[in-house]
């Protein structure tokens, strides 16, 4: 059985790596359009950097790692416009 410290770190842990799971189920349907996927990236970017007290250590450290994948992610112009017109 895990420990109250080891709980509170699987708490940390789960919050922090949520929205990785909810961006690849909704990723991961058929019918999932580019602008659905650029949202999502965008989001996961800012809740990366969200500051939570408790997941803030976890947070930080799964930033660090995310960081060279996610910081050329910035969509052009064309493609925010295209998602803008047919958001799917």
């Amino acid at each position: 059985m895990p420990s109250s410290h080891e709980w509170i770190f699987i708490e940390n842990l789960t919050a922090t790596l949520k929205p990785f799971q909810e961006i690849s189920l909704e990723a991961g349907k058929a019918d999932a359009t580019i602008s659905v996927i650029i949202t999502n990236i965008s989001v996961l970017k800012i809740s990366l950097k969200s500051s939570d007290e408790h997941a803030n250590g976890y947070r930080s450290c799964v930033n660090l790692c995310c960081k060279k994948d996610l910081e050329n992610f910035e969509p052009s112009k064309p493609i925010v416009v295209a998602c803008l017109l047919d958001p799917g």
